[in-house]
Formats: structure tokens, C-alpha cells, sequence
């Protein structure tokens, strides 16, 4: 049975909206749930390690600071290995891991570095029992205007559970806009 926890406020249009709506039971983590997801002490970041002891699937989705998703690939994967969980670790890319620009370089470059260590963990995933998959967005219909030709993120979780059912590891999987 899967047990799942995803980052992100279901209170906006987003993907853990989504997931809230397709697994009612799916714990959901943000700032408005308490969650500082940065790290600021210690005993946030052991809060986060004992958490996500309790889940086999992590929907790695916001993006809330630099960097902050890869450790929450790190961590998860280093407690489940200790737990000898054999979790599903899905995390969220963007289409503008293709492009060069200079705007958003820090959140470009955080994504990639993203992608290279979930990458990384797939291809680990004989030795830490914990799959990995990299699932590349090429923007999400949040119900603004402007975002109207976006992927529905209740397509985006279809896709999601696909994955997660899916008998053999999927590396990394890229969802376009539809204009």
C-alpha cells in the first residue's frame, strides 16, 4: 500500500492540490502546515527524518529554496535506506532546465542539480532499494489565464500514479505544455 507525502499547499491550484484531490489520505507539506522545509535548526530538519519514516512515496514537488529539494531527496533516500524502506521518490523538474536564462539561473541551476541526483539515485536503486524518477514539467494550469495551455495538474498526478505502478524504474519522464 502506498503511503504518501508531498510538498506543496493544496490551497492553491498546484500539484499537491492535485494530489490532495486524487489521495485524500497523501500527507501534504508547506509552510502553512507548519513545515520549514529550509532547515532553519536541527530539530527541524530530525522532525523532517522521523516524518518521512512514515511514507513510501515522496512527491518531492516545490521549489521553496535553493537547493532544499535535492536534500530532500538526500534525506529521504538515506532514512528509508536505514529504515530499509523501499520507497518511490518522485521530484519535479521544469522545461527551463533547457534554457540559458540569466533571470532564473538560480532556480535553473537548483533544478539540475536536482535532476542529476535523482538521476543518480536510479541508477542507485539496486544497492538502496529506493527508486528515483525525475519528472520534467513543461509549465502547470493553475487556473490563471496566462497558464490556461498548461498541463492540468490532475493530468501531472495521473502521470505520477502511472509511475508510481509502473513494475520497473523510470528515470526521467518530460510533460509538455499543449499549445
Amino acid at each position: 500500500m502506498k503511503s504518501i507525502v508531498c510538498t506543496g499547499n493544496e490551497n492553491n491550484q498546484t500539484i499537491a492540490w492535485a494530489v490532495q484531490h486524487k489521495w485524500p489520505q497523501a500527507t501534504l507539506m508547506s509552510l502553512s502546515k507548519g513545515w520549514d522545509l529550509t532547515f532553519p535548526s536541527l530539530q527541524d530538519r530530525q522532525q523532517f527524518c522521523q516524518e518521512i519514516t512514515k511514507y513510501n512515496v515522496f512527491i518531492n514537488s516545490s521549489f521553496i529554496a535553493p537547493d532544499v529539494q535535492s536534500t530532500l531527496l538526500e534525506i529521504a533516500v538515506n532514512e528509508w535506506m536505514r529504515k530499509n524502506i523501499k520507497g518511490h521518490v518522485i521530484s519535479l523538474g521544469t522545461t527551463l532546465e533547457w534554457e540559458h536564462d540569466q533571470d532564473h539561473n538560480f532556480y535553473i541551476k537548483s533544478k539540475l542539480s536536482l535532476r542529476n541526483l535523482s538521476l543518480k539515485y536510479n541508477q542507485q536503486t539496486g544497492i538502496t532499494g529506493v527508486k528515483s524518477t525525475y519528472l520534467i514539467l513543461g509549465g502547470v494550469n493553475n487556473g490563471r489565464p496566462e497558464n490556461k495551455d498548461y498541463t492540468d495538474p490532475k493530468l501531472i498526478v495521473d502521470a505520477i500514479e502511472w509511475v508510481l505502478d509502473f513494475p520497473a524504474r523510470i528515470g526521467l519522464i518530460q510533460l509538455d505544455a499543449n499549445k
